[in-house]
């Protein structure tokens, strides 16, 4: 019998960390790769409904302190261009969209001009 030998290649170049709460994921992703894919595989992996997508909202974690919301129709090339150097791996924060809401209110009720 011929030895046979198989070559797995991957057509991932890029992983995405996606940061949720106190959890820490990897999805493999290549250029054309969307935002949404990005999401909703985060969901499956987190086990939240995909259904609930629209709850959620990603952002780049290129500054700690001003984290860039992206748009979800945006590619994983388009997305890398943001970035000064070819990143092998994006950070992305996952956050609730209520969460994001509600404490702006806190903040608008809070502040008062006295």
């Amino acid at each position: 019998m011929d030895n046979i030998q198989l070559l797995l290649k991957s057509t991932a170049d890029v992983k995405c960390q996606v940061i949720y709460e106190d959890k820490t994921i990897l999805i493999p992703a290549n250029n054309e790769t969307l935002g949404s894919s990005i999401l909703k595989e985060a969901l499956k992996k987190l086990l939240i409904s995909t259904e609930d997508f629209h709850m959620y909202q990603l952002y780049i974690m290129d500054d700690p302190v001003k984290p860039l919301n992206i748009g979800l129709d945006l590619s994983i090339e388009e997305i890398r261009s943001c970035f000064i150097e070819d990143l092998v791996m994006i950070p992305f924060q996952l956050q609730k969209k209520w969460n994001i809401f509600y404490s702006r209110q806190l903040f608008i009720t809070n502040f008062s001009l006295e």
